[in-house]
């Protein structure tokens, strides 16, 4: 259990109000010893325990403070609370997940958010990171239209990141959500994980946004009401690339994800830019093409 009480100090910080919580973290609002108020990230009791905790708080503290980008929180400090609780503080972010709206969403609402992640992603690569766990639960959306993405504790990093020897590259058996994972992110190295792998994370989000539910969570799944059974069918598509074929859209975005999705990193875009360049040219023609057929 990570809750901490109101009130609590540690690291310079007194904590106000938990904003969210998950199963590896609460986030809190707290007040900083300048008044200032930033969030909290602490990790759960549970979450605690396991070996590699420690260096992934380091690692995403480290990473945070070395890819500054609008659209990328910031993180400042990384720490303990007085009882021995992981914590790292980060720019306070308002707004909610990405996933709380992603079906509500008129699908021009969603790729704008999408663009806009891509633009974190496509950055974080030029600098020689790897997110590795992309989906809209890690993206905070703002009444403005800020959009941030968050969590980056999984991120590996490649020989372009200024401060390689810093990090830990290896995770094993953590290579990301299976719902959205690439077939190389089920790896127990991660001598295959590259920036392609990131491509396929984004191509499995736009395949959200346009079906209401994750590529490998495929409908033979729900025959089962065994959670165990449902977890094994998507291991088994994401290790045989499986994506599920029934779906509402078969236009040039589901072509676009799929081929982001492609089972060999080659065959799909070879970066983030250029994903990109494909959805922007589908919204100047692809788009008119397909209302004009209406």
């Amino acid at each position: 259990e990570a809750r901490l009480p109101i009130g609590t100090e540690g690291g310079g910080f007194v904590i106000e109000r938990e904003i969210a919580r998950g199963g590896m973290a609460v986030a809190y609002v707290a007040r900083g010893e300048d008044g200032s108020r930033v969030a909290v990230k602490v990790c759960t009791y549970k979450e605690a325990q396991r070996p590699t905790t420690p260096k992934r708080y380091e690692n995403e503290a480290r990473l945070g403070s070395a890819v500054e980008h609008p659209n990328i929180v910031p993180i400042h400090d990384l720490g303990r609370t007085s009882d021995g609780k992981l914590f790292y503080s980060m720019k306070q972010v308002n707004g909610i997940p990405w996933q709380n709206t992603i079906r509500e969403n008129s699908t021009e609402d969603n790729l704008e958010i999408f663009l806009k992640m891509c633009d974190a992603v496509a950055y974080a690569h030029s600098r020689g990171v790897i997110n590795r766990d992309l989906k809209p639960e890690n993206v905070i959306v703002g009444s403005y239209g800020e959009v941030i993405v968050l969590d980056w504790g999984l991120a590996i990093t490649t020989s372009a990141f200024a401060k390689k020897d810093s990090v830990i590259v290896d995770f094993r058996g953590s290579g990301g959500t299976p719902a959205y994972m690439a077939p190389e992110l089920l790896d127990e190295d991660v001598s295959r994980v590259g920036t392609h792998s990131d491509i396929y994370l984004l191509g499995a989000i736009l395949f959200e946004l346009l079906e209401g539910f994750q590529p490998h969570c495929l409908l033979k799944m729900w025959d089962s009401n065994d959670p165990e059974e449902q977890m094994n069918i998507v291991l088994w598509s994401v290790m045989h690339n499986e994506i599920e074929t029934q779906v509402q859209n078969e236009g040039e975005l589901m072509q676009i994800a799929r081929k982001a999705m492609s089972t060999q990193p080659e065959d799909r875009y070879a970066t983030v830019e250029e994903l990109q360049e494909a959805i922007r040219e589908y919204r100047i023609t692809g788009r008119a093409e397909e209302l004009m057929l209406k």
